[in-house]
């Protein structure tokens, strides 16, 4: 009998636990205004492959909606399992490209989760109104499970592509990296490819913030670095990415495999959608080239607390038409580094030699008196296959005045 009773007074004390616990990770995300709400996936929900994200943006002088999403960090407290903080200081990375059109109860964009490593998530949904301002609306928390998850294989015969060889892995480079080497930082998040330009398949992701040793660089024009992730993956990332540390005068140069032969026009509906980015590059080759033409800061010194217009006229200055894509600007401390706040622009198809100014609106509230960067960069979900990818990115610096802050 006392058994009995020392196995019921167990009972009541995990169920106690786990009831401290679900209060401390109540989820973000329940609809308060039906007209700006994110309606899937919910809190608590994992996501793989490709997901369709959706719920409504249709607020009155609503200018465009992108989704976010960043990492969540987790706190340690006295619950039996760390909680998510919500209030981190954690960057968003984009999900989807800015829509301008006002949308109710439909596809707010699609999110591939396979450019994120597995983990807990949050994600936003993010309005910039007309009068400089932006809306949000948080899910919270996510989990991105890419590597328990398995599609279900296709009964039917499916053509399967080859895939170049690639080029041996140099010995010397990769035998070790000492003290003072090289290393990129990545100012955005960027993709890892087999070779020195866009037209070759995506490997992996150095997201924005992450950094990677430098074992080698490219011959070509460009001179693209190659790279060692984290996880001993070796690929080649384009310098306009990322900044650089250390000397690279006297890395090796690295030849790239040929170049695909043969890249698929259409991918057969049974493939699953999770491994289409396997398949072909993400990424459109039209011989177009982006360029930025003139950036203009209002006012020329940003004042803290208040709405900053950054205006980017953009050019075609290739032979080929490009496809629409995004514009990201972004504002750092100088001192450290660190994301004060960052935002996105939309770019429609441009013709070759035809241009597009893009109005993008940046408050900034931290660390006035000081130096801070802006970083204007094209393209940054490289979409976009370019002749020379060496002049998407610009910088403008500056003394954030204190204002009201």
């Amino acid at each position: 009998m006392s058994r009995v009773r020392w196995l019921i007074a167990g009972l009541i004390a995990v169920v106690c636990a786990l009831g401290v616990a679900a209060q401390d990770i109540s989820p973000v995300g329940q609809p308060t205004d039906p007209n700006f709400a994110i309606t899937f996936p919910p809190p608590v929900y994992v996501l793989n492959g490709t997901v369709e994200i959706r719920g409504s943006a249709n607020l009155p002088s609503m200018g465009s909606y992108f989704i976010e999403f960043r990492p969540l960090v987790l706190n340690p407290g006295t619950a039996p399992l760390p909680t998510p903080d919500p209030d981190t200081d954690a960057p968003w990375f984009p999900a989807t490209l800015p829509q301008t059109s006002a949308l109710q109860n439909g596809v707010l964009g699609r999110w591939n989760t396979l450019t994120a490593p597995d983990g807990l998530y949050e994600m936003r949904l993010t309005a910039n109104m007309s009068n400089g301002q932006q809306q949000y609306f948080r899910v919270s928390p996510l989990r991105i499970d890419n590597t328990t998850f398995v599609p279900l294989q296709p009964t039917a015969q499916v053509t399967v592509v080859s895939r170049p060889t690639l080029a041996p892995t140099p010995t010397s480079p990769s035998a070790g990296v000492p003290s003072g080497a090289p290393r990129v930082t990545a100012v955005m998040n960027a993709n890892v490819r087999e070779g020195d330009s866009t037209a070759y398949n995506r490997i992996g992701t150095l997201l924005r913030d992450q950094s990677a040793d430098v074992i080698g660089r490219s011959p070509n024009a460009g001179q693209w670095y190659y790279i060692r992730l984290s996880n001993g993956q070796q690929g080649f990332i384009a310098p306009s990415t990322v900044s650089i540390e250390g000397n690279i005068s006297g890395l090796p140069i690295i030849n790239p495999p040929p170049l695909p032969t043969a890249i698929p026009t259409a991918i057969p509906t049974i493939v699953p959608t999770a491994i289409i980015p396997t398949i072909a590059p993400t990424a459109v080759s039209t011989g177009s080239n982006l360029a930025i033409q003139s950036v203009t800061v209002d006012p020329v010194q940003p004042i803290c607390n208040q709405s900053t217009l950054v205006t980017v006229k953009v050019v075609n200055n290739g032979t080929g038409a490009s496809p629409a894509f995004s514009i990201g600007l972004t504002d750092r401390r100088s001192a450290d580094g660190s994301t004060t706040a960052s935002t996105r622009g939309a770019v429609p198809a441009l013709n070759p030699g035809a241009s597009f100014t893009s109005e993008m609106y940046l408050t900034i509230s931290t660390f006035y008196s000081e130096a801070h960067t802006l970083t204007i960069a094209l393209d940054s979900g490289n979409q976009v296959i370019e002749t020379n990818e060496g002049d998407n990115v610009t910088t403008y610096g500056y003394n954030l005045a204190q204002g009201t802050c």
